[in-house]
């Protein structure tokens, strides 16, 4: 039998089938596929929920196809999502640096992040990912990590991912009646990429 914490799960609610993956954490940090359950879907259209019941049986077959052949209980998943809902947009934050030394610290990486983060979508969507692509330090392009370096503006690009909040919880509350607990969520788009 397998450790509980070092097992994880991957879910994908897709529009002809449901996949469940179970993965041991290996020592070395790798993982290695123990199980794997299918069903075809049912009740889910173009990614998304179209009948909450049969898309919960659908879950629930492939959840239980994957214990049985990895020999483990699952209680919860990292799981994808998808559908024509999903955008996603590039934006830029922008601090600056007020500190006497202007050397950039901690704290000014974490505000400019925060600050590209905050963006403007629709009352009705959520920010599902906002994803780190590069820092500028007084336009200088290319810095890596700009802890340490000195500068008076900083900036950072994010891409940002987001959908319909709706659309969004179906498909959580469908995974929650199966019942299991959702880790995380990624768009599957970015999930297979990486």
């Amino acid at each position: 039998m397998f450790s509980k914490d070092k097992i994880i799960v991957g879910l994908e609610v897709g529009t002809s089938k449901v996949c469940a993956v179970v993965g041991e954490v290996l020592e070395d940090g790798n993982l290695m596929i123990i199980g794997v359950g299918q069903a075809p879907s049912q009740g889910i259209r173009k990614g998304e929920i179209a009948d909450m019941d049969a898309a919960v049986q659908s879950i629930h077959a492939a959840v239980a196809e994957a214990e049985d052949n990895a020999g483990v209980e699952i209680h919860s998943v990292y799981t994808s999502v998808t559908g024509g809902h999903i955008r996603s947009f590039n934006n830029r934050g922008s601090v600056v640096v007020t500190n006497e030394e202007r050397e950039i610290s901690a704290e000014e990486v974490h505000n400019v992040l925060l600050n590209a983060k905050a963006v403007n979508i629709p009352m009705d969507h959520v920010v599902i990912h906002a994803i780190r692509q590069r820092f500028y330090l007084d336009g200088q392009d290319g810095i890596q990590d700009p802890v340490g370096m000195c500068g008076t503006m900083l900036e950072a690009d994010v891409h940002v991912m987001y959908g319909v909040r709706t659309r969004l919880q179906n498909t959580i509350r469908c995974i929650k009646q199966v019942p299991l607990d959702i880790e995380n969520i990624a768009v599957s788009s970015l999930a297979s990429a990486l």
